[in-house]
């Protein structure tokens, strides 16, 4: 497991996969950062998605929605 601090470390973010999810680059490598203590609704249904939805008692596209809410987009790719 490879932790890296980034407020001590320039970080390009080059894509954001959810609100707690992104895909950055320190020359010469490419890594995925998931953020820890962030805990963002899902942008897609999948499991968690299911199991959060029950959890809140929300239906899945409510929390799908929301998952698209806390995904902050800059205009990278997604």
């Amino acid at each position: 497991m490879l932790l890296i601090f980034l407020a001590l470390i320039p970080i390009k973010i080059i894509r954001i996969i959810d609100g707690d999810t992104f895909k950055g680059v320190i020359e010469p490598d490419t890594l995925t950062v998931r953020l820890i203590g962030v805990d963002c609704p899902e942008s897609r249904k999948n499991t968690k998605a299911y199991n959060d939805a029950e959890k809140s008692m929300n239906d899945i596209e409510t929390m799908v929605a929301m998952g698209e809410i806390s995904k902050v987009k800059y205009g990278v790719g997604d």
